[in-house]
């Protein structure tokens, strides 16, 4: 490792960096040392350890061992804030700058300047205009940040960080969103930077920047420091491989279990099964271009930012690209979203597990089979034995660790997370699989487990197309290899052509994306060398070894069957669509872990799940004792239709905040509700029969209310719009609404036809408080057995996750916020009821902030992916009951308010601290 050697002494200088996360090392004796006045490059693979070195320096992590030295003093900043006032500033990624004001407030944010008492606008623009005009910047200051160039704002945010006397200044990917006249305007800045003494540290992951802006580089590989040189003095190549860490050689047999099942043995490679031409997708993905056939493993080489998870994402709908063609089975293929290509056959492995694949709050069963969940279903109805067979089968065949499916999918290592999103795409026997990172964070069992299955499911005839930054697995696994650098298809290496140095080479290296072979032929040499085309370069149209050829975009291909089929040893059995089980199916298989020490852990599990319900038994214990007159029918009849209305409100919240939003609309929906219902029976617009009127006035107030809480939903899905400002617009509207329809006057009325549905009794309990239960039972049932309710914890738990699993996002949230206002129009058709008169101005006051605080005493999650019905139900009564308690005991009403405000505080408090996110 090549020390730093100067005349001065250095800037910064970190040395024997330690930090630990749980005990697992982030950085094991690190170091980094930056000259003065120098523009110096910091790199490596992800996990390398980068991120963590830098916030160690700028105080947003405390480092365990180790010294940093800066200006000359040991250095130790508490805070990002204490860093940036000695003289280090960190320009982020993402612009964490203010874009819809102006430059001037973005410049001088935090520090404004004051002139008797009063901002001195003047001195503050002037100021900016000064700062700008060291690195030749000259811009209306009084214009929103919003309003100029990317490059212009990265250049705002760099002013804005030299404005603080910085001596040290961090750029995290500052090209990533930038064309190349503003890389080159950005790199002027930075020498700038430079020529006014100025240190800057720069991150990339694009190898050529380095060279034309950098003097040294670090190399961090695994939370250590492997290389400290001048930038001259090493090549690209260099650069790559001690970012890997591997020499360039040869690897030896065996290193993965690939090699267990030789690509010889597995099928004659037949026409394509997908093509992938000339794809482009915003600025990380240029001109990329991939075919794969049934068959074969088809491995995506690149490094960081090379657009390889970009290019994926599109042949899976997950993202849309700007131009460019795909085939699939011999047809044009353009998915509109993951359901699309779920639909086709395909499934896909996110690389980001937490963010992109799990569903933190679900079970392993839930989430195995999330995308599974239509062909496990009869008319909407999950069949849970045809599930949990399938479910069982894949914790055996893939070694899944868990205590049972029903536990809790955030609970399990990351490698068992990783396993069960595997399994998520092999139980849908799909005919084409991308597995992005598919054996990250997994243990070496496990791993060589996987690598056998994937080759296995090639050798029966599924096309695989595989992302790895482990360069072993790529070689070993892969029929043919795609090298991808900074966006463009640069490489495809085939048999013997398959090896480290070939790979790490077109890394490096620039090339002209390979010939499209519509316009040239197919990309093979001779079948064992690298083709690497420079420009201007023809393709010979030659066939493909063992196999009949790319098919020309004019031909048709024929289809391919489905090519994971029942005879597979691990995806038995097959699901067909219909969801009948195939009956050759064995027995389910019993996972592991399921002794005393897990039955004690579901144990204390179950008693937090019962909480709520444990706290309504002592409160109802209590008063049985204490209250005098508690225990007679009168008082039981008195609470019960108190909590009516809350409850069913409640139900329709439950779903809406259980899917990750909130109804601020459901008062507001009951007052509409309950002003177009005597508008009806009472013949106000149209003379009707009285059993037509009264039929008419129970549906469709409640119909109106449901498609006034889709246009919710709609507002939500449509324009992107955040639910409690979406919902804020009928809260306020919709009250608006039901003035007009009455002219604010009050409806009087009495029709024992119609309110029987609020002051009915049968068998002597009231008529609300069985349709109170009818909907609890029924929505509670919905939520366990059927799709729709496991697709709306999915989407409350983790949106994207769901997307990505087929899942129909937006019809979920629409139907949501419709159910949420239909059981709003059935409260208030009650509420009228019991009352013999409609008051716009009263029904539903307040009613979302009942709703909302029943939901919350009742447990379920305020931040989605959790929904407990009979919580819901139990959190009203307990709010109803405390009310009656200070009530009965002589406390004024207004203290119960108090009192009801703490116990929500209380839910969210408890939790928070049960670890719910």
């Amino acid at each position: 490792m090549a020390a730093f050697s100067s005349s001065t002494p250095a800037l910064l200088s970190m040395r024997g960096i330690e930090k630990r996360f749980n005990g697992v090392p982030a950085l094991s004796g690190a170091s980094l040392e930056i000259g003065r006045s120098e523009i110096h490059a910091l790199i490596g693979q992800n996990g390398a350890g980068k991120s963590t070195m830098i916030k160690v320096l700028t105080g947003y992590y405390s480092k365990d061992a180790g010294e940093v030295i800066f200006d000359g003093a040991p250095f130790h900043a508490d805070s990002p804030k204490a860093a940036q006032a000695s003289g280090i500033s960190t320009i982020y990624q993402e612009i964490n700058l203010v874009s819809y004001r102006s430059v001037t407030e973005n410049i001088c944010l935090g520090r404004e300047r004051k002139r008797f008492g009063f901002l001195d606008w003047p001195r503050m623009h002037r100021e900016a205009e000064e700062i700008l005009a060291r690195f030749d910047v000259h811009l209306d200051v009084r214009q929103p940040l919003s309003r100029y160039t990317t490059a212009i704002q990265q250049m705002v945010a760099i002013a804005r960080a030299v404005s603080f006397q910085a001596r040290l200044v961090i750029m995290d990917e500052p090209t990533s969103s930038l064309d190349d006249h503003e890389v080159a305007v950005l790199f002027g800045v930075i020498r700038q930077l430079k020529d006014s003494g100025v240190s800057v540290i720069f991150v990339s992951h694009k190898l050529d920047e380095l060279y034309v802006v950098c003097e040294r580089v670090t190399v961090m590989r695994d939370g250590r420091t492997v290389l400290v040189a001048p930038l001259a003095q090493v090549s690209k190549l260099e650069l790559v491989t001690t970012m890997i860490g591997r020499e360039i050689e040869s690897p030896s047999a065996g290193q993965t279990a690939f090699h267990e099942i030789a690509p010889a043995h597995r099928r004659q490679k037949e026409k394509a099964l997908l093509e992938v031409q000339h794809l482009a997708v915003g600025r990380r993905v240029t001109d990329c271009s991939f075919d794969v056939h049934p068959g074969e493993i088809v491995g995506l080489a690149g490094l960081l930012g090379s657009g390889r998870t970009e290019s994926v994402r599109t042949v899976f709908g997950a993202d849309r690209p700007d131009s460019g063609r795909m085939r699939y089975q011999g047809k044009s293929f353009a998915p509109q979203s993951p359901a699309a290509a779920i639909g086709a056959g395909i499934g896909f492995c996110s690389e980001d597990r937490k963010l992109e694949g799990i569903v933190p709050e679900m079970s392993v069963r839930e989430n195995l089979t999330l995308a599974l969940l239509p062909r496990l279903a009869r008319s909407g109805v999950v069949n849970e034995e045809q599930q949990r067979q399938v479910v069982n089968q894949f914790i055996e065949r893939i070694r899944i660790k868990c205590a049972s499916p029903d536990q809790r999918i955030r609970e399990l290592s990351g490698g068992n997370q990783q396993k069960v999103l595997l399994a998520r795409w092999l139980c849908l026997s799909p005919r084409l699989l991308i597995l992005d990172e598919p054996t990250r964070g997994i243990d070496v069992g496990a791993k060589a487990e996987i690598q056998g299955l994937i080759g296995k499911l090639a050798a029966e005839g599924l096309g695989v197309l595989m992302i790895s930054s482990e360069i072993e697995e790529i070689v070993e696994g892969s029929d043919r290899v795609f090298v991808l650098r900074e966006g463009r298809t640069v490489a495809e290496l085939e048999k013997e052509a398959i090896t480290e140095d070939a790979i790490m080479a077109a890394m490096a290296e620039p090339a002209e994306p390979p010939t499209h072979p519509d316009e040239a032929g197919p990309l093979t040499g001779d079948g064992a060398t690298a083709v690497v085309l420079p420009p201007g370069s023809p393709a010979q149209d030659q066939p493909r070894p063992g196999g009949n050829g790319a098919g020309h975009a004019g031909e048709s291909v024929q289809e391919t069957p489905a090519t994971a089929t029942a005879t597979s040893t691990i995806i038995q059995p097959v699901v067909p669509r219909s969801g009948v089980a195939d009956e050759s199916a064995g027995p389910a298989v019993q996972p592991a872990g399921t002794g005393t020490s897990a039955r004690k852990s579901y144990r204390l599990e179950f008693l937090k799940r019962q909480a709520t319900l444990t706290a309504l038994l002592v409160l109802i214990l209590f008063n049985f004792l204490f209250t005098p007159h508690f225990a007679t029918w009168e008082t039981l009849y008195v609470n019960l239709t108190q909590v009516c209305t809350i409850v069913i409100v409640g139900v329709g919240m439950t779903l809406v905040i259980g899917s990750g939003g909130i109804d601020l609309s459901v008062g507001s929906l009951m007052a509409i509700a309950g002003s177009l219902a005597p508008i009806i029976f009472l013949g106000k617009l149209v003379p009707l029969p009285v059993w037509c009127g009264v039929g008419l006035a129970f549906i469709v107030p409640v119909l109106v209310a449901g498609a006034l809480g889709w246009f919710n939903g709609w507002l939500i899905t449509r324009f992107k719009i955040q639910p409690i400002v979406a919902t804020l617009v009928l809260f306020i509207a919709g009250r608006g609404i039901a003035q007009v329809m009455t002219n604010g006057n009050l409806q009087v009325f009495h029709q024992p036809a119609f309110q029987v549905i609020g002051l009915g009794r049968v068998f002597g309990l009231p008529v609300q408080s069985i349709i109170m239960a009818f909907l609890v039972v029924v929505a509670a049932w919905a939520l366990r057995r059927t799709v729709f309710g496991r697709q709306l914890l999915a989407v409350g738990g983790n949106e994207e996750a769901a997307r990505l699993s087929g899942i129909p996002v937006v019809r979920v949230k629409r139907a949501v916020y419709a159910l949420s206002g239909i059981c709003a129009g059935i409260a208030g058709l009650i509420v009228i009821a019991i009352n013999s008169s409609s008051d716009a101005n009263l029904v539903g006051l307040g009613m979302e902030l009942d709703a909302i605080a029943a939901v919350a005493v009742g447990g379920t999650l305020l931040l989605g992916g959790q929904a407990y019905l009979v919580g819901t139900l139990a959190g009203a009564l307990i709010i109803q009951l405390v009310r009656y308690t200070l009530l009965a005991n002589g406390v004024p009403d207004a203290a119960a308010l108090v009192v009801k405000a703490a116990m929500i505080i209380g839910a969210v408090y408890f939790q928070r601290r049960g670890g719910a996110r």
